[in-house]
């Protein structure tokens, strides 16, 4: 039995009871469900047709995507068909290949994605002729979450495709399969008149990973488009090719921070020493996202950026100084001689923020100097705070770390 309420003539579910005889008002009820959908769609109602399990709703589910508007349901009815199984799977297929409304056409592709069933790859594939562009790219997205690689080959026709969505979702798609005949016309792809289309281009290029696609990724450096510039970048990261290390440093020139931002860790994950003074000149940006990013990326570059880190503890804000040391210790070993000797230095600031540093590190070997320290360092940092009482919370961090490990 389902119980429901009544509301200026909708119905939607309150309660359901699994009762080993139905309710005598189902099927009134049923009929009430169904027109509701044909005329005001909700998910109450779409959720109450699936719980009274009659297989007869799901000709009306996917029937109400006559209206485009009701696209918003798509995966609340799409867990519904899922619980009908088999017979709703192959009513997508009919609709997909038959229904002469290209909207139930679309919605048929869109919904047989999140049934994962690869029984609707060649359906799907064959889709992506349809002469109506939402059904091609609903198609090509679904083909993309199937990930089937009988996918690529008939995609690669729709990077030329009239129709931008339709070139972008192909272009996103063709990146999952791992078929390099994919690379060259994805590489054409990068002249795209539509950005959306150089971005997934960029992305699946990325995805791929084939040394052709490098050069014609530097040149997207120039692209008239931030969003691309920044999807370039990042792709460039992603290539061991330190090649890219000189013209990635460039864009740290740039004004756009959402550009920057992807520079910076594209360098991060190059680890090559010659980023580390460009990225230690943008250290102390009053902007935090690209501050913290920034000083990831210095950790990331390891030994090479610890004598800088260092020294720039000598003049940052204290805000700055804590991302340094945080820095510092995910360096880790290799930054243990070089902070205890920073201990020596003159600079009060350099010396607070090096036993912070080591208490971060967390190593042991430091505790004789940090034993020292606080019992006679008087050098203070540049707001004050005394190295004594840093060093002192470095060791009670340091001895509860070692605690925890025997």
């Amino acid at each position: 039995m389902v119980a429901y309420k009544f509301s200026q003539n909708k119905v939607s579910v309150v309660v359901a009871y699994n009762l080993e005889k139905p309710d005598s008002n189902d099927s009134q009820n049923f009929d009430k469900l169904v027109s509701q959908l044909r005329t005001e769609a909700d998910s109450e109602a779409i959720r109450a047709l699936g719980l009274l399990g009659n297989p007869e709703a799901i000709l009306p589910l996917i029937e109400m995507f006559e209206n485009p508007a009701n696209e918003v349901f798509s995966l609340i009815v799409a867990e519904v068909l899922i619980n009908f199984g088999e017979e709703a799977f192959q009513a997508l297929l009919t609709r997909l290949k038959e229904d002469k409304n290209s909207n139930i056409r679309a919605s048929a592709a869109m919904l047989l994605r999140e049934f994962i069933d690869i029984r609707s790859v060649l359906p799907v594939i064959e889709a992506l002729k349809d002469d109506d562009p939402t059904v091609r790219w609903q198609s090509a997205y679904t083909l993309y979450r199937l990930w089937d690689s009988r996918a690529a080959l008939p995609l690669l026709p729709l990077l030329k495709d009239s129709d931008s969505r339709v070139r972008r979702e192909a272009a996103w798609a063709l990146g999952c399969f791992n078929e390099k005949i994919a690379v060259e016309p994805l590489i054409e792809a990068l002249q795209d008149e539509d950005a959306w289309v150089r971005e997934a281009a960029i992305q699946s290029l990325s995805d791929l990973n084939d040394k052709r696609a490098f050069k014609p990724l530097i040149q997207m450096l120039d692209d008239k488009n931030s969003r691309v510039r920044s999807k370039a970048i990042e792709a460039l990261g992603q290539f061991e090719n330190k090649n890219a290390v000189e013209p990635i440093i460039k864009i740290l020139e740039e004004e756009d921070k959402v550009v920057k931002v992807s520079a910076v860790n594209a360098l991060g994950n190059l680890k090559d020493s010659r980023a580390v003074e460009s990225l230690i000149k943008i250290l102390n940006t009053e902007d935090v996202y690209l501050g913290k990013s920034t000083s990831n990326a210095l950790a990331k570059l390891g030994q090479v950026a610890v004598p800088a880190l260092i020294e720039a503890l000598r003049t940052s804000r204290w805000e700055v100084c804590q991302r340094i040391a945080t820095a510092l210790a995910r360096i880790g070993e290799v930054a243990l001689e070089p902070l205890l000797s920073a201990m020596d230095a003159e600079d009060g600031n350099i010396r607070f923020w090096a036993v912070t540093a080591l208490g971060r590190l967390e190593d042991k070997r430091a505790l004789p100097r940090l034993e020292w320290a606080s019992q006679n360092d008087s050098k203070k940092n540049s707001a004050g705070a005394n190295v004594k009482k840093a060093a002192k919370e470095a060791i009670e961090r340091i001895k509860s770390k070692t605690t925890q490990t025997n």
